[in-house]
């Protein structure tokens, strides 16, 4: 290569290396394996793919590459990168359609105010931000898009974002609930919009735009972790709440195979727990415990005869809200809306007090 042609001479001549750091890569070759060649006529231009899928999944195949070996292209390879792309498209246009009537100068909440899942997530949002950061000085750019990927639809798209629906469109507008999640939903924008910048380029750039700013995205700095949102106790304690959200989603889908339910928010889920500490870290969440397990109720019982954590699932009390289809017992309570729940009718009422003119 190139390197090793201008390395020789260099040494010969001048007793150094031409450069500081060189940094170098396989082959390319087509999805079976085989390198590229005019010949083999298996060589798909760069051209072809722009015109196909666009520049940004031109760079994504690069920046996704495992550049240690040799690094394989077909347009197999380059749809299966069009799927994650779409998933972080996806996201992106979530965090920007929450965002429409939110002012962080106005609206943000502080970080003391916050819900504990709230402050999960930002820390979360940390740990993307130092691994990401980390792998681009040390060119490992397939980990940031690996990491950036995984982190959008299994920590975001799957739970984080799926959870705080019921904030962002039940709560009255200008909630504190609401606010808060707004303000999760901006940091969590900002950072990573700036952090696939160098690899998205003109997506980022178009969400950046999108979210108010003059100025290009690959203007500006990649973002630095904040120390103030790094929580490992909360991290340790989540980590048992997300493994019994995934139990609590398995006995789900058993119920709903079985016909006992046709969805998951028609759902009480009753858990039995042995261990003390356990039944600590899930009565902490209180409330707020029943949508993190995907159901509209949720009971927690001590039962020494548990093994670790048990779940059982049964049909939720009471009737589903038209408007938040969370089943509740107070259906009705306000004869003015009578099919929906009495949180839902104090939002209405909030809204209609905005529209009156």
């Amino acid at each position: 290569g190139w390197f090793q042609v201008s390395l020789i001479p260099s040494v010969a001549l001048e007793n150094k290396a031409p450069y500081n750091s060189v940094l170098t890569h396989g082959f390319v070759m087509d999805g079976e394996g085989r390198p590229m060649s005019k010949s083999l006529g298996n060589v798909i231009s760069p051209e072809e793919i722009i015109k196909q899928f666009g520049a940004d999944i031109l760079r994504f195949w690069v920046a996704s590459s495992d550049y240690g070996g040799d690094v394989r292209l077909s347009p197999e390879i380059l749809k299966g990168l069009s799927d994650n792309y779409r998933k972080l498209r996806n996201t992106f246009r979530y965090l920007l359609n929450n965002l429409g009537d939110f002012d962080p100068a106005k609206d943000a909440v502080a970080v003391k105010d916050l819900s504990e899942i709230d402050r999960w997530a930002l820390h979360r949002l940390q740990e993307e931000i130092r691994d990401a950061r980390e792998a681009y000085e040390e060119y490992q750019f397939h980990r940031v898009t690996g990491r950036l990927v995984n982190f959008c639809n299994a920590d975001l798209s799957s739970f984080y974002l799926d959870v705080i629906k019921d904030r962002l469109y039940c709560d009255p507008a200008a909630s504190r609930s609401r606010r808060a999640a707004q303000t999760v939903l901006y940091r969590l924008s900002d950072a990573l919009f700036r952090l696939l910048a160098p690899v998205l380029a003109f997506t980022s750039d178009e969400c950046w735009r999108f979210s108010g700013h003059s100025e290009s995205v690959s203007l500006t700095d990649l973002p630095v972790v904040d120390v103030s949102f790094v929580n490992a106790a909360l991290a340790e304690d989540w980590k048992i709440l997300l493994n019994l959200r995934s139990t609590v989603l398995s006995e789900l889908e058993k119920a709903r195979t079985a016909g006992k339910l046709k969805a998951p928010r028609e759902a009480l889920a009753r858990l039995r727990v042995k261990n003390s500490e356990l039944e600590t870290v899930i009565r902490n969440r209180g409330d707020q415990l029943a949508l993190i397990l995907g159901v509209s109720q949720m009971e927690l019982v001590q039962d020494p005869a548990a093994t670790g954590i048990d779940v059982e699932i049964e049909k939720a009390a009471g009737a589903k809200c038209e408007r938040c289809w969370i089943y509740k017992k107070d259906i009705g309570t306000q004869a003015q809306w009578p099919d929906i729940c009495g949180r839902c009718a104090d939002a209405v009422q909030e809204w209609e007090k905005l529209c009156v003119v």
